[in-house]
Formats: structure tokens, sequence, C-alpha cells
């Protein structure tokens, strides 16, 4: 069964012109074909590459787009966001760029909780500082049931400080984030109630643009 992978994508460059193209090409593709919000990441392929065909583009899913190209440290962005069957598909992405508009780089994270997959990258370490995903259901200090609310951190440090902030047990800080994960599954594992818990600790793990696959396995 498939799941769907939510990737958030920054094309980013200090060339004003090629960024203000690209959102108009963008623009027009995405006004045509959007449906409720979304547009099939489809017609991006067969806007671009008409001579190859998307039936053998890896181009599955939809896209959305960011409304305006705006400034963040120097550079002009636009905002992307797909949702794709079970990981990210950045391959078209990054040929197009390459093909098109190479002053244009692109920058990424992308989450799917139920195969534990978690990717990005960032060059420029601008936009997607966070190198941690948790994402726990726990007994909270009142007794009740909680959730996070912000599941990205920057570092180990930052999420042993929610957890010792949010959990009402102690536990052992561990070497790693897997270590980490097991120790506190097996203090929930203890608890009453316990089949209603979880937790899932995670390194997002870095995968350039240039390894996704183009073409359709």
């Amino acid at each position: 069964m498939s799941t769907f992978c939510s990737t958030g994508i920054t094309l980013y460059s200090k060339d004003k012109q090629s960024m203000k193209q690209l959102k108009r090409r963008l623009d027009d593709i995405y006004l045509k074909a959007a449906k409720n919000s979304n547009c099939p990441i489809a017609k991006i392929a067969d806007a671009f590459y008409p001579e190859i065909g998307f039936e053998k583009i890896e181009c599955r899913g939809a896209f959305t787009l960011g409304k305006t190209v705006s400034q963040l440290n120097g550079y002009y962005i636009l905002r992307v966001y797909t949702t794709t069957p079970n990981s990210a598909k950045l391959g078209l992405w990054y040929r197009l760029i390459q093909d098109f508009y190479p002053e244009i780089k692109i920058a990424y994270i992308a989450e799917e909780s139920g195969n534990e997959y978690f990717v990005k990258w960032d060059e420029e370490d601008l936009f997607y500082l966070e190198d941690y995903y948790v994402d726990i259901c726990y007994p909270t200090k009142d007794g009740d049931i909680g959730y996070i609310d912000e599941h990205e951190f920057a570092t180990i440090e930052s999420v042993y400080g929610w957890l010792d902030s949010n959990l009402p047990f102690e536990y052992e800080k561990k070497s790693n984030e897997c270590e980490l994960e097991q120790e506190i599954l097996s203090k929930l594992e203890k608890l009453k109630n316990s089949d209603e818990y979880f937790c899932t600790i995670a390194k997002y793990m870095k995968i350039s643009p240039s390894e996704y696959e183009f073409y359709k396995n």
C-alpha cells in the first residue's frame, strides 16, 4: 500500500531574472491544471520535456506553488510543496533546473513518518536547519495523553531538552537517535495503557537532488 511523502522544496538563486522566469513558467502550468489547489507533477514533465513524454519520467504526485518570489539571506527564493508516493521525487526538479535554469539551486526537506523516511538537502545551511525528527505520544505529568506539537529539532541536545521537560519518567541519554528511541520505547512499554503510546526519533539523511531518478523505473 502506498504512503505519501510530503516534501518542501526551496528553489533559490541570486539571479532575480531566472527566478522570475521560472515562477512565470510554473504559474502558467499550475493555473491551467490545478484542482483543489493541487497540480499533477506530470504537467511539469509534459511542459518541459514533451519530446520524452511524461509517461517515461518519474513524475507521480502533485505540487502546490508559493505565491511569490521572496528574498532571504541574499537569495531570491520560491517555495514548492509536493506530495508523492512513498518517498521524495526530486529527479524531475533537478533535471529541469540543470537544463533550463542553471543559476538556480535546490534545497529540500522530506518526511514520510509511516516508513520513517526523513531526508533533506541544504548546501547553504540556510533553509532547513533541523537535523532530528521526533514524533511521540506519551503520558503527561498530569496523567493525560500528550502529543508533540513541533516535530523538528536542530540538535540532539534540543531533543533531550524537550524530553526532559515533558516526559513523566527518567530515561538514560544515549549516544545516537536510534538508541534513544529504543530507550524511550522501553520506558513507555512498561506503563499502563502502553499500547496507546509511540515514539519515533530519527535523524534526517542528506541526499542530493542529483541522486534521484529522472526516468521512471
